[in-house]
């Protein structure tokens, strides 16, 4: 699916709910907190692979990738502003190299995600739903695709050339709307950031001999990163 349709129906749906929302009456306030949800999220994403050494090279000039990320969330309220969230992802990303030269090489890779993340709302009381986000993230590649021009080869498969777990931080700010007596809405800027490497240097060292030593000695560590608006829906059980 084009990411521009991606963006639209995203945004649609958005200003649905919201709407929705504007028009309810106030929905009373229940005795007691929700302790468990469950819901899904999508996020249109805009992705990268981070790597100092490489924003001044003509020939890799690496770009920022469209991609998605969507699957299920749960969680537990403790109270009106802090809950506990878990989810069950799938995310689609990478990057664009060579973008502006012959040597153009679209690296997609797609990953299992497990985020676990903190959430505080700190002005429930002045009826602003708005809700920080921020934890950890583990993250399992799943599939990796090397898209290289006519002509080149890399030794062994796409998905040797990458590190297959990888732990993340995640971050995020957005609201969180009620649209039914246990339904909610959530939108959210979000952005994650790996901890480690997802290139695997030790394999392209050992595949390339010799002409791979930079990737070992001079070769800065890379990074992900991907920044999205993510849309869900919660079902919210209560005590």
């Amino acid at each position: 699916m084009n990411y521009k349709l991606h963006l639209f129906l995203s945004s649609v749906f958005l200003l649905f709910s919201i709407s929705i929302h504007a028009q309810q009456k106030p929905t009373p306030k229940p005795k007691e907190f929700s302790v468990f949800k469950i819901g899904f999220c999508y996020m249109p994403q805009t992705t990268f692979i981070s790597n100092s050494g490489e924003k001044n090279d003509p020939d890799a000039n690496p770009m920022w990738k469209k991609g998605f990320m969507t699957g299920l969330t749960g969680g537990n309220v403790f109270n009106e502003k802090i809950s506990l969230d878990f989810g069950v992802l799938y995310s689609k990303q990478g990057v664009d190299y060579g973008s502006n030269s012959p040597f153009y090489a679209p690296i997609t890779l797609s990953y299992l995600k497990i985020p676990i993340t903190l959430n505080y709302r700190p002005f429930i009381k002045h009826k602003v739903p708005i809700e920080f986000t921020a934890g950890f993230q583990y993250s399992n590649l799943k599939k990796a695709i090397i898209d290289m021009p006519s002509g080149y080869y890399l030794p062994g498969s796409d998905m040797q050339w990458f590190n297959k777990s990888l732990f993340d931080v995640v971050a995020g700010v957005g609201f969180n709307f009620r649209l039914a007596d246990k339904v909610f809405m959530n939108t959210k800027f979000r952005a994650d950031y790996s901890l480690a490497d997802p290139i695997n240097k030790d394999y392209i060292y050992n595949a390339h001999g010799s002409t791979g030593s930079h990737w070992k000695s001079d070769r800065s560590s890379s990074r992900n990163i991907t920044l999205g608006l993510s849309i869900g829906l919660e079902y919210h059980f209560e005590k």
